[in-house]
């Protein structure tokens, strides 16, 4: 069977011929993500406090690369981030609780007081992160939370 339409670099989702794509799954095989009806990577288990391999493969898929606003590192420059921390709010490694981030902004995240927060539509049952500043250490006041954006080469499906 032939591989048809195109297929996308991981790194910056740049995309390429199906024949590209099929002589690199000759040569290297290919890792399938499972995909549920609302376009989320399933949940691969709790193990081990840090997310497993096929964990990482489908927070991947789903985020493309580093989810701070203004950062566009790419996913092989990236670390997984627990949403509630493993330790202090024993967090779950769960798919939909972990988030990659550079080492500078996971740094930034936990160094200044930054937190993350998902929150899932009861309708259509779709994920949405925030990322919520810390308190102004001078008058407490707080921020309103900026919503995070997938970097996913998903985003080119539509073309």
């Amino acid at each position: 069977m032939a591989v048809m339409g195109v297929g996308h670099f991981e790194d910056g989702g740049a995309a390429v011929p199906a024949g590209v794509v099929e002589a690199r799954l000759c040569d290297s095989g290919a890792i399938p993500v499972v995909w549920s009806a609302e376009g989320r990577p399933l949940d691969v288990g709790r193990e081990l406090r840090l997310f497993t391999r096929k964990q990482r493969i489908a927070i991947a898929a789903r985020d493309g690369g580093c989810m701070w606003p203004s950062c566009a590192a790419p996913i092989s420059q990236c670390e997984f981030h627990h949403l509630d921390h493993w330790w202090e709010h024993h967090g779950r490694t769960d798919v939909d609780d972990g988030i990659p981030l550079c080492r500078n902004c996971h740094l930034r995240l936990h160094n200044q007081g930054w937190r993350i927060r998902r929150t899932r539509d009861p309708l259509t049952d779709a994920d949405s992160y925030w990322l919520h500043p810390p308190p102004d250490p001078h008058t407490g006041e707080v921020s309103e939370p900026t919503r995070l954006a997938s970097r996913s080469p998903r985003r080119f499906e539509a073309a």
